[in-house]
């Protein structure tokens, strides 16, 4: 779906951008993915927007009519997920835990992406409004991911509501 895609390259370019402004690392990877996130393996840095759905509904706002005779409602919602991974520090060689300066600067950066990804995320949104991409949205909410393997992050969960291009009758 084009409107999946162009919407998940918003979300990372802006993403990018972000982190840029607050001197932080670009991840090494990112990318859009079908489905649920890898944990065999930690990949440092790892950017992922991944699509959870559509729900469709009725109307956004006030303002969005419904110009088309077409069967189907005229607006879909998307769910997307948005998630931010960097690897944390593990045991040492000798088996003991990290130490408290390293899972210091650790919280540092999980600090600091997660303000990194919800301004990213709502400058992502507001420029796709602004060109009729998205009607509306709704940041859901965020929660921490991990520690699983040696990766911790955060995650956003965001719905965007666009026009249903696509109706059919059946």
């Amino acid at each position: 779906m084009t409107a999946i895609d162009d919407i998940a390259a918003q979300l990372i370019t802006s993403t990018l951008a972000s982190l840029a402004a607050v001197g932080a690392e670009a991840p090494e990877r990112y990318c859009v993915i079908p489905g649920e996130f890898a944990w065999d393996a930690c990949e440092c840095g790892t950017l992922a927007v991944r699509w959870t759905g559509n729900a469709f509904g009725t109307s956004v706002t006030s303002t969005t009519q419904d110009t088309d005779t077409g069967c189907g409602p005229p607006v879909v919602n998307i769910g997307l997920n948005v998630v931010l991974l960097r690897c944390a520090p593990g045991p040492r060689s000798d088996g003991a835990p990290p130490t408290c300066a390293q899972l210091a600067v650790a919280a540092a950066v999980l600090h600091r992406d997660v303000f990194a990804l919800e301004d990213a995320m709502i400058d992502a949104v507001m420029a796709l409004r602004a060109n009729s991409t998205i009607l509306d949205w709704a940041l859901i909410g965020q929660s921490p991911v991990g520690p699983q393997g040696l990766c911790v992050g955060t995650s956003y969960n965001l719905t965007v509501a666009i026009k249903n291009t696509w109706r059919s009758c059946g």
